[in-house]
């Protein structure tokens, strides 16, 4: 059975804070081509300007919107792990299996309807984001395929939602140590089955690289769903990719 993202649409804090930091992000060494987007721009009076911003999607901490570059887009996220991990992880990851990220800001005062604090990250555009079953639908013949990616994909998120628990203390029957040694070694064997499969190659590089990264660095990433994988267009070829890294522990077990 397929699952699929829920988006909504845009909110209004997130296009509050575009328009209020819009003007002075130059400011913070944003380069010109990564300003976002704007649509509908209607000169109002000495250089103000009214407009509007489309959004590519909206999930549960934030929305990702269009730049001037192609290549890039803005993403508004009130989640503080995503953000660390952009600034401090997602450089020295030994397969790049997410995104590539350029950029982050926490502007004064940027608060999401939560009066949480938000973040501006710039990172690597990707296609299909949350679509994988499209994709396959759209370029095979088998309509079996999207199918069976949806399955490993699916598999690994099941696993990694109970060593997620497990590394937070949420999950019993056994030693702390041991129940989180066996529930990272479950996870770990769904990203080795989504490498050793051969009925959806598209997804073997991803399944290598998170085991790759976990047995170097213990980088666990407990949120890798359908909604958050893209495909991206490097110049070494096209890749199937962690479009938003959420759920992240570097595990010291």
């Amino acid at each position: 059975m397929r699952r699929s993202a829920r988006m909504v649409p845009n909110p209004p804090w997130a296009t509050k804070i575009i328009a209020d930091t819009y003007d002075s992000l130059r400011g913070m060494g944003v380069p010109a081509r990564w300003l976002p987007q704007l649509q509908d721009v209607v000169p109002i009076g000495g250089e103000a300007v009214e407009a509007s911003v489309r959004e590519y999607g909206c999930g549960q901490y934030g929305c990702v919107y269009p730049t001037l570059d192609d290549q890039v887009v803005l993403k508004l996220t009130a989640d503080d792990t995503e953000a660390e991990f952009a600034a401090e992880l997602a450089g020295t990851l030994e397969r790049p299996i997410c995104v590539r990220y350029f950029m982050v800001i926490r502007p004064e005062g940027a608060l999401d309807q939560k009066r949480s604090p938000v973040y501006l990250l710039w990172r690597e555009s990707a296609d299909y984001v949350g679509k994988i079953d499209v994709f396959f639908d759209e370029r095979t013949d088998n309509s079996r395929q999207g199918d069976r990616a949806m399955l490993l994909i699916n598999e690994q998120w099941d696993a990694a939602q109970i060593a997620y628990k497990a590394l937070n203390g949420h999950v019993g029957g056994g030693r702390p140590h041991e129940v989180m040694r066996d529930a990272i070694a479950a996870w770990l064997k769904t990203c080795e089955a989504m490498a050793r499969q051969t009925h959806v190659p598209e997804l073997r590089e991803l399944g290598d690289g998170l085991v790759e990264v976990y047995r170097a660095q213990q980088i666990f990433f407990g949120d890798i769903h359908a909604g958050n994988l893209g495909l991206v267009h490097r110049t070494d070829g096209d890749h199937w990719v962690i479009t938003d890294p959420g759920h992240i522990a570097v595990v010291d077990i």
